[in-house]
């Protein structure tokens, strides 16, 4: 097994060095001069396309990066203004809020300082009432019960 891999091994490389062992010839012609091989004959205008395809894909894909570059910034500059406008309008929102509140409580505190727990004179008038019927009970109760 292991002699039949070394063997495949062996053939790959051989053929593969086979099939690219022609190398690409370039040689100027005359008109009416014979090709010295077997090939394809390109003239002046011919070969200056090839050779500005190759810039013209270059050019092209370089465009076309930059151009999607561009893009993606934007995107992320909308993205991120977006999230800035709302984080401004919810702290805005939250400041408000929080300065209703404030006043709130200033308000409250105000009411309870002007308005003093002064009902001491409901809880004396409270006390003799609740004394005074307590008692006249406790007598009315000691009379019915001597009787």
């Amino acid at each position: 097994m292991r002699l039949i891999s070394i063997i495949l091994a062996f053939l790959i490389i051989i053929i593969s060095t086979n099939v690219y062992s022609e190398t690409p010839k370039v040689t100027e012609v005359k008109q009416g001069q014979q090709a010295p091989f077997n090939g394809i004959l390109y003239n002046y205008q011919a070969n200056a396309v090839l050779l500005a395809s190759k810039e013209k894909g270059q050019l092209e894909c370089s465009l076309q990066l930059k151009h999607s570059l561009a893009k993606e910034t934007a995107r992320c500059d909308m993205f991120t203004s977006v999230v800035k406008a709302s984080l401004g309008a919810t702290e805005k929102k939250y400041d408000a809020i929080i300065k209703i509140k404030n006043n709130e409580i200033d308000h409250l505190q105000k009411l309870t300082l002007e308005t003093p727990n002064d009902y001491n004179h409901w809880f004396f008038t409270g006390g003799i009432i609740v004394g005074v019927t307590v008692s006249m009970g406790i007598f009315y109760a000691a009379v019915q019960t001597a009787k």
